[in-house]
């Protein structure tokens, strides 16, 4: 354990150990709430469940974590580098760096953010980290932004998370909802049949959700970043369903087919923490499926869903793209309100850290 100024002190985390996974839980939470809580219903915070979610690493995911702790061992921010397990070349590794207001300017960013990239191999090729900010006054730079520029990272996306009350108004989705109600429970919309699921869709399905799933940070409009598709497989598909139900939460899917073929989804998560928000995982349609109100009629179906369950959670969020600008309309039209800004940050692994060892005098250790 290395010190770094007078009071504080970077720790590795193991989170299979539950006192680190609840260290990683309150770390993660005073970032919540400096970007999250400005709406004034910011969720309470369930310690046991948040400390169980960083212990529960999904499949084939290798994760590093480190926090900063003060003298009497409170964590005053946290890094967390996660990235393939089996590290194919080029593969991309993401990074979240966080300190505390009060302890920045201490260069404990740059120690949390050199401790892991340190742990991620070089094969890595682009990294992407983010900064979350609330509105700035005008010229001053978010400090997530200029922290990100001295670190040798470039902003290649700006995007808004967005906030709904819940639950929402049945009205308003019949209002919007451009399906028909099918023969056998259904709905439709011309050529196409919408359909819901709870934990899990049909086998017959999930390689095709699983295209698309992997297709939503290549097809929806993302800023210029550039990322190649990957695939979820139906394995880890199951596996990553399995995670949320064994959680104690729910997955909310509906999907628009055309001729059994998924073209379209909307996927929806349920926490077990019914203080906590409801989540908009991701929304696609495909290529050459667009402008046709797909997004809507999944969109609308999801929530129609949610509403069934008579779930307690006060909220449901969502995030989009600025450039998104369908996406972000039909959000608009569904009543999500901006809660918070965050930009994405692209950079490679091996320049970012020695970026980072510049900062602290140090230096890079041999390549991994």
């Amino acid at each position: 354990m290395k010190r770094y100024g007078e009071t504080t002190r970077l720790v590795q985390l193991d989170l299979t150990r539950p006192r680190d996974a609840e260290r990683l839980a309150r770390a993660d939470r005073a970032l919540i709430e400096e970007t999250e809580g400005t709406d004034g219903r910011l969720p309470a915070f369930n310690l046991d469940q948040a400390a169980r979610g960083w212990a529960a690493v999904p499949d084939g995911l290798a994760v590093s974590a480190f926090v900063a702790v003060d003298d009497g061992g409170e964590p005053v921010g946290y890094s967390l580098a996660m990235w393939p397990a089996n590290t194919p070349v080029g593969a991309t590794c993401s990074l979240t760096v966080h300190v505390q207001p009060s302890w920045r300017r201490r260069h404990i960013g740059a120690a949390l953010m050199r401790a892991a990239l340190e742990t991620v191999p070089d094969s890595c090729g682009p990294g992407v980290s983010e900064a979350r900010f609330v509105p700035a006054p005008d010229g001053v730079r978010p400090t997530g932004m200029a922290f990100a520029e001295v670190m040798g990272l470039r902003c290649s996306d700006v995007s808004q998370h967005y906030v709904h009350a819940w639950p929402q108004d049945p009205d308003l989705l019949d209002r919007l909802d451009p399906t028909a109600p099918g023969p056998d429970g259904s709905r439709g919309l011309g050529q196409y049949v919408i359909r819901t699921y709870v934990d899990g869709v049909p086998d017959e399905l999930a390689a095709g959700l699983g295209v698309l799933m992997g297709m939503v940070d290549t097809e929806a409009p993302t800023g210029d970043r550039v990322i190649e598709p990957h695939p979820v497989s139906p394995e880890a598909y199951r596996s990553d369903v399995a995670r949320c139900v064994a959680l104690g939460g729910h997955r909310v899917e509906t999907l628009a087919l055309d001729e059994e073929r998924v073209v379209a989804f909307n996927a929806l998560e349920v926490p077990a923490d019914a203080d906590d928000r409801l989540l908009v995982r991701d929304t696609l349609v495909e290529r050459g499926h667009r402008v046709r109100r797909l997004g809507l009629a999944v969109k609308v179906a999801g929530e129609r869903a949610l509403l069934a369950m008579d779930l307690p959670q006060r909220s449901i969020r969502t995030r989009t793209s600025d450039t998104n600008s369908p996406m972000r309309r039909l959000n608009e039209r569904l009543g999500f309100v901006p809660l918070f800004t965050q930009a994405e940050l692209d950079g490679r692994v091996v320049e970012a850290r020695d970026h980072a060892h510049h900062a602290l005098g140090t230096t890079p250790a041999s390549g991994r």
